[in-house]
């Protein structure tokens, strides 16, 4: 049972671009890492804030924090007749909270404007992420012994059988580009343990977390690197005030996953160029 204390546990979700007309124009995955033996003090502390956060605003205990479909005032959230102060000051809170978490938090944006529309976008995307966070805990736990390093995936209900084949696959054959060979060679993924878990993020606190931040960099995306604006009912939602929530959200986000700072460490595909 050694080092069964320090595993590493990964909540995902994903997010398209449901905020304009037309299919998505990109496949964002969002991990949330968290070591075992502060699950239950991060869950409480999330569970502490959500209950305050049903007498600070219109939002109840039980229903998910679902904030994409808050802001576009969704069933079941259009009942609760939110302002866009409101929300806004729901989206603030909620930064605020997760910022002081002891967790980490890895995105991946597949940008299909960009790409091939023969490419499959879900592989593109959790290969990308499975592989980031493999790099992550091997480079960023150096101190800890290899079984420490090891790892699972929790993912929301619906792709679970995606998942499932994508990872086992990569764990039979992993490619990767190896920078000091220059050339493409086979790396394992030999810290991941079982196969993704589903979980039902109604039931998650972790997942929606994830969701939240993966939301955030989808809004990011689509109006810092896309550079559109959104219409009606999510117009009140701009630059300034995403920029401002990942502002609140630095201390969480894996800004060592690219070089790339200016992106507040979302790992883009394919790589974005001559960014000002």
């Amino acid at each position: 049972m050694g080092g069964i204390n320090h595993m590493f546990l990964l909540y995902i979700d994903e997010s398209g671009d449901d905020g304009f007309p037309g299919s998505s124009d990109s496949f964002i995955n969002t991990a949330i890492q968290v070591q075992s033996e502060n699950w239950n003090s991060i869950d409480k502390k999330f569970n502490n804030f959500r209950r305050k956060l049903a007498t600070s605003s219109k939002l109840p205990y039980h229903l998910e924090l679902h904030v994409n479909n808050i802001i576009g005032r969704k069933s079941p959230y259009t009942s609760l007749s939110m302002t866009d102060d409101e929300i806004k000051n729901l989206i603030r809170d909620t930064a605020k909270i997760i910022s002081g978490l002891d967790i980490l938090c890895t995105s991946i944006v597949v940008d299909k404007t960009r790409l091939n529309k023969s490419v499959n976008i879900f592989d593109i995307g959790v290969h990308h992420l499975v592989n980031r966070i493999n790099t992550t805990i091997s480079v960023k736990y150096k101190s800890l012994s290899f079984k420490e390093k090891s790892f699972l995936i929790f993912c929301d209900q619906g792709r679970i059988s995606n998942w499932e084949t994508l990872v086992s696959s990569m764990k039979k054959q992993n490619v990767l580009y190896n920078a000091k060979s220059s050339k493409q060679e086979i790396f394992k993924l030999n810290k991941l343990i079982e196969d993704p878990i589903q979980r039902d993020s109604r039931k998650s606190n972790f997942l929606q977390i994830a969701d939240f931040i993966v939301t955030i960099f989808n809004k990011y995306h689509q109006l810092a690197v896309l550079n559109r604006t959104f219409r009606s009912r999510m117009a009140f939602i701009d630059l300034d005030f995403i920029t401002e929530i990942l502002e609140i959200l630095k201390p969480v986000l894996n800004l060592d996953a690219t070089k790339d700072r200016k992106h507040y460490g979302a790992v883009y595909f394919p790589k974005i160029k001559n960014t000002t």
